[in-house]
């Protein structure tokens, strides 16, 4: 008896993971389509953010996750996110090169003098010339490969713990201010002022790690990559914390050139 008991509660707690998951999607198809673009990529937001933890097991893995931030890309552009747009471009060929093509189209469709949508593209091709390794153009034999890129300063605003679906979970959010590297020029620079409360993570009481809680909490005062860093830089980073995708890395200092 005891024994049914508790697999039906955790068909109960299961459900309602699902439930939220699915509350979610279908949040974004709503939002989308009366034309409420931010509120969209608000809620695709919260998708990419829960998909370690909430995404069914058929919705797990590198190309499903590249597919959910190029519909985020794409709402944020949509609802004149720009610059959030370009970032998230940016992350979704780190984890998926071979996304280059829908990313242009994207970036095409920013609103951007078309000068400096020029530069992206072209800056995008050569980034992934240089993750992808296929085709190291103008890069010597034994010189490590880089890349530009974007880390965010990191200051934890809140902590908290409280009760879920599947029993405790600890809560944090963090304001952030974000720093590209310029491989031409070779050095960093801000890309913004602070965010207030830019991000949040959780982490499940006995449950399965979240590589991006725990990198965070690491990076408090420091900096934080939700990506890949570039090989001229891996020294100055501590990482991969999500070492399956070998992405998430965190820094007490921005790394030299």
């Amino acid at each position: 008896m005891g024994r049914v008991i508790a697999v039906g509660v955790g068909l109960v707690l299961l459900a309602g993971c699902a439930s939220s998951w699915n509350r979610h999607k279908e949040l974004v198809d709503v939002r989308r389509s009366a034309g409420d673009y931010a509120g969209a990529a608000h809620a695709q937001q919260w998708l990419v953010d829960h998909a370690f933890t909430d995404a069914p097991k058929q919705e797990k893995g590198v190309r499903w996750d590249a597919e959910r931030m190029l519909d985020l890309a794409d709402l944020q552009g949509r609802g004149g996110q720009t610059s959030a747009a370009l970032q998230t471009y940016r992350e979704v060929l780190r984890i998926e090169p071979n996304q280059i093509e829908a990313v242009l189209v994207g970036v095409g469709m920013l609103d951007l003098p078309e000068s400096r949508r020029n530069a992206l593209m072209d800056e995008l091709v050569q980034n992934v010339v240089v993750i992808d390794q296929r085709v190291l153009v103008g890069i010597a034999p034994n010189e490590p490969s880089c890349y530009s890129y974007v880390a965010h300063q990191i200051q934890i605003r809140r902590r908290d713990r409280s009760m879920g679906a599947e029993g405790f979970e600890h809560h944090l959010t963090y304001d952030a201010r974000p720093f590209v590297f310029d491989v031409a020029r070779g050095s960093w620079r801000a890309d913004g002022e602070w965010i207030v409360n830019a991000g949040s993570e959780s982490q499940r009481v006995h449950a399965a790690p979240n590589p991006r809680f725990q990198a965070v909490i690491d990076a408090d005062g420091g900096f934080y990559v939700d990506g890949s860093v570039p090989d001229c830089h891996a020294r100055g980073w501590t990482g991969p914390y999500d070492a399956a995708r070998r992405t998430t890395y965190v820094a007490r200092e921005l790394p030299g050139p």
